[in-house]
């Protein structure tokens, strides 16, 4: 179909914000609504994340066409590639068979390859969220100065972050987020530091780039910085990890109930979850401590994908979670996750600051 006998709504260029990073910035140069034919749409696999069968299976599932958001797809070297809907395409793609079919789009005129690049990175709403490791190479190919140093001080410690490799492997970082983090918090040089320290004390063994020893390792650094002694702190993180043992429930860290009230909020944290593989239904101790005045609102995520796998109800002071409901079940390996504490107060509902406790999944 011709650009010129489709129906469209073109906007004005869109301009930058100025307060936003120049690295991050794009030049929308403007945009239109209209129809593409399935058979003109392209995915970018160079930064984009692989489609998920599974996904694409739930879409098709819950298909409604009334609900089908708009694709956002980039008008470059005259191809059309879809930055923002992927799933959606690859539902479609399943539901019509194997005949070509319209679909309306948002299409974006005179994007870089670059620009293109961060707003799949960028992606919120209705999208799947786009998880640290896709994010990251995203990033990279744009040219992100933050992500691109990130990467290039990781390698040179001799360590590499595969997006989508559930595999534990020597020299492959799977907690990324914890990785990330310490590099924005350390800052560049201590972060090159810590993890030269990893990768010369433990040879960079899948095990010393894990969850809890790369949380435990970074509040050692941020603690004692450039003028500890390495031996020491092998000395002090191997102590550390033996007396705490193997995770369980312990209050980790306070959140403030409201600015400058000066209540504080137990939240409970966890260094791993053990999980039964191929299993959905989990056995867990998620508790909101009795002295608490608020509700926690929890919520289990994959770090690696930002899928989420479970949310609770309301969770009132002095009750626990002991059984849950995964929205499905995972293979055996070690996942990164979050788990997220929304809180709220008791009085009005009011939402009050949260947290947020980095952990591993054990899957057996």
């Amino acid at each position: 179909m011709s650009r010129k006998s489709r129906k469209v709504r073109r906007t004005a260029p869109v301009a930058p914000n100025a307060s936003t990073p120049a690295a991050e910035q794009c030049e929308i140069r403007g945009t239109e609504i209209g129809s593409l034919n399935s058979s003109q749409l392209e995915l970018d696999y160079s930064y984009q994340r692989p489609t998920e069968p599974e996904r694409v299976r739930s879409i098709v599932s819950q298909f409604d066409p009334a609900l089908v958001n708009l694709l956002k797809v980039s008008a470059r070297d005259g191809h059309y590639y879809v930055f923002d809907g992927g799933h959606t395409l690859a539902a479609l793609r399943a539901i019509n068979g194997k005949k070509d079919f319209p679909v309306l789009c948002k299409i974006y005129y005179g994007l870089t390859y670059e620009e293109e690049a961060i707003l799949f990175a960028k992606q919120q709403g209705n999208a799947k969220k786009v998880g640290i490791p896709y994010k990251l190479r995203a990033l990279e190919a744009a040219g992100d100065l933050e992500a691109v140093d990130f990467l290039e001080r990781t390698r040179r410690c001799g360590f590499e972050i595969t997006p989508g490799a559930r595999t534990v492997r020597d020299g492959n970082i799977t907690a990324v987020k914890r990785a990330y983090d310490s590099y924005k918090q350390l800052g560049p040089d201590r972060y090159e530091k810590m993890m030269r320290l990893v990768k010369e004390t433990w040879n960079g063994e899948s095990w010393s780039v894990g969850q809890s020893m790369l949380g435990g390792l970074y509040e050692f650094y941020k603690t004692y910085g450039d003028g500890i002694l390495a031996a020491f702190l092998v000395l002090a993180f191997a102590l550390a990890l033996t007396a705490c043992g193997a995770g369980g429930d312990r209050v980790e860290r306070f959140a403030e109930a409201s600015p400058g009230s000066g209540e504080n909020i137990a939240i409970p944290g966890y260094e791993k979850l053990d999980f039964t593989a191929g299993k959905t239904a989990q056995t867990v101790s998620f508790k909101n401590p009795p002295e608490n005045a608020c509700t926690f609102v929890l919520t289990l995520t994959l770090d690696e994908s930002g899928e989420t796998l479970w949310t609770g109800e309301a969770l009132s002071p002095g009750e626990a979670f002991t059984r849950i409901t995964l929205n499905k079940a995972l293979e055996a390996g070690e996942y990164p996750a979050t788990l997220n504490y929304d809180c709220f107060s008791l009085n009005d509902n009011t939402p009050l600051n949260g947290a947020e406790i980095q952990l591993t999944l054990e899957v057996r």
